[in-house]
């Protein structure tokens, strides 16, 4: 992206993107299922290692217009 607008010769270093994406090796996606109408309103991430069991968490959930829990789908 930098490179586009100083072109090559202007840029003096760089991350490479494998860099970045390797540093969360421990934590996984999830997504959170609303309880009540089931619609899926969020993603996030956990440890996998520290948490083995389903998070469940109490969030707002745009459909409902209310706070519902939500619970962590596979």
């Amino acid at each position: 992206m930098v490179e586009h607008v100083l072109g090559k010769d202007g840029v003096t270093g760089s991350i490479p993107v494998s860099s970045l994406l390797d540093t969360n090796k421990m934590r996984e996606i999830i997504t959170l299922e609303c309880t009540v109408c089931k619609n899926r309103n969020y993603t996030t991430t956990k440890n996998k290692k520290k948490h083995q069991d389903k998070l469940q968490l109490k969030k707002y959930c745009e459909f409902c217009h209310k706070h519902t829990a939500h619970k962590e789908l596979k």
